[in-house]
């Protein structure tokens, strides 16, 4: 617009709307922002040499109780599936360990946490979930062995769901039975 020319409709209306959307990517990134979720390791060993497999089998033992358990364990376990086929990796669940070459996680804890804490970004309504993994070579020797520690501290939408902390745990698995460096 020159000086002196009164504005037009048509520039108010692109001025509000390019206002507008600056607000809302402001707000989208504050959310985004606010999300406090990952996964530690501990103990986690990888023999020299160590190869990814193509194929595997996975039991999963369940050694501890909580609320919605049950579901924390379907996110472990549809996270670890799909984080590994994203890697090239087919991965069948069978019931339990057989004495077979298997990837063996035995979930140790679980805690729900409060989501209504974690709202309020308070770290004593953490969510979390420790999966104790072994995962053997291609020719059935021992593999990549550590203790996973999948956590949900804050996040958006009243706090995060606890569940969130089982598939970061899943997510940390399959990088590390891909060999991936955490």
């Amino acid at each position: 617009m020159l000086d002196g020319e009164k504005p037009n409709r048509e520039q108010f209306v692109t001025d509000l709307s390019f206002v507008r959307f600056i607000a809302a990517m402001g707000f989208v990134a504050l959310l985004v922002g606010c999300a406090n979720t990952g996964s530690t390791w501990s103990h986690a060993q990888t023999p020299s040499g160590y190869r990814a497999p193509q194929t595997l089998n996975v039991s999963v033992a369940v050694q501890t109780q909580g609320e919605d358990l049950d579901d924390a364990v379907k996110e472990l376990k549809g996270s670890l599936r799909s984080e590994l086929k994203s890697r090239g990796i087919q991965a069948t669940f069978v019931g339990k360990a057989d004495g077979s070459p298997m990837t063996e996680l035995r979930v140790v804890e679980w805690a729900a946490g409060s989501r209504w804490k974690r709202y309020w970004r308070d770290d004593d309504g953490e969510g979390h979930i420790v999966v104790v993994v072994k995962s053997p070579t291609l020719d059935g020797q021992p593999g990549f062995n550590g203790t996973v520690r999948g956590y949900v501290k804050a996040g958006v939408w009243y706090g995060g769901s606890a569940s969130i902390s089982a598939s970061e745990a899943g997510l940390a698995i399959a990088k590390a039975i891909a060999g991936e460096p955490e």
